[in-house]
């Protein structure tokens, strides 16, 4: 019996041991992720990202899809999205434990349609936030974890894979490159692969020029350029509360510079 007892402790020790080299090396993996991007001082200065830009790709049934982009995330768990297309504008909105979806013409905003989201789309919206302002660190903080996937082979080059999990049906894989730690692909559970082309340095931070995002399917793609990347100009917190009284046409195309405007109202979505 003392045997069976000794082999269990030396059993359990090799285990804790195993697990704490783990941890180290997700560590060790992030913290040089981090240092790519910026210094540890840069990167938790910031407590609100808002980009600015185009986009353009095409949706499943390739139909093209032009717009304008102008996306804040801002600590904590707040975002408020807005992208604008000849005919329409969406306003995408989370406000805590809440959002929103708001949908107009643009011809004419006071026509539109508005939907509160659901648990699922709250869950990830607040998994995005963290996302984009926690620049790998402290997921355990909001209930995830990180799964480490080892060194993987990526377009025939190696690459340290880590999968951030924010529960069981939210996650991003990403691979990092091992001499550098730079991102070199994001993958949702969904399957959308995400990269980053160029950089736009902003107060001591790598921040990228171009997303390139293909969905699983291989059908459909969007390609987002950002035009500017500001941090630390917060919005007030009734910007992310419901919209239940959406905007006037001229301060929103003032606000965006639309391009000529359409009529088409597509259906509005959870």
């Amino acid at each position: 019996m003392k045997l069976l007892r000794l082999s269990a402790a030396i059993a359990l020790g090799l285990s804790v041991a195993a697990a704490a080299q783990a941890a180290d090396e997700v560590a060790a993996v992030i913290a040089k992720a981090r240092a790519y991007l910026g210094s540890d001082e840069a990167l938790d200065r910031i407590k609100a990202v808002r980009y600015i830009g185009t986009l353009e790709g095409t949706d499943a049934t390739g139909k093209v899809l032009k717009g304008k982009l102008d996306v804040t995330f801002q600590s904590p768990n707040r975002m408020l999205q807005v992208m604008a297309f000849a005919d329409r504008i969406e306003t995408t909105g989370l406000d805590d434990f809440t959002s929103w979806f708001l949908e107009q013409k643009s011809a004419n905003p006071a026509q539109y349609r508005f939907a509160a989201r659901g648990l699922d789309a709250v869950t990830h919206a607040r998994a995005s936030v963290w996302e984009n302002l926690a620049y790998y660190k402290g997921i355990e903080s909001v209930g995830g974890r990180v799964e480490d996937a080892g060194t993987v082979t990526l377009d025939g080059k190696p690459a340290h894979k880590l999968i951030f999990r924010h529960g069981e049906k939210i996650s991003f894989a990403r691979w990092f490159a091992p001499a550098t730690g730079q991102l070199l692909l994001t993958e949702t559970e969904d399957g959308t692969a995400i990269r980053e082309e160029g950089e736009m340095p902003v107060a001591g931070v790598r921040f990228p020029k171009k997303t390139i995002n293909t969905p699983k399917s291989g059908s459909g793609s969007l390609v987002i350029i950002f035009d500017k990347v500001i941090i630390n100009e917060p919005l007030s917190e009734k910007s992310f509360a419901p919209q239940l009284s959406p905007p006037s046409a001229t301060s929103l195309q003032d606000a965006l510079k639309l391009p000529k405007l359409g009529t088409d109202l597509a259906p509005a979505r959870n």
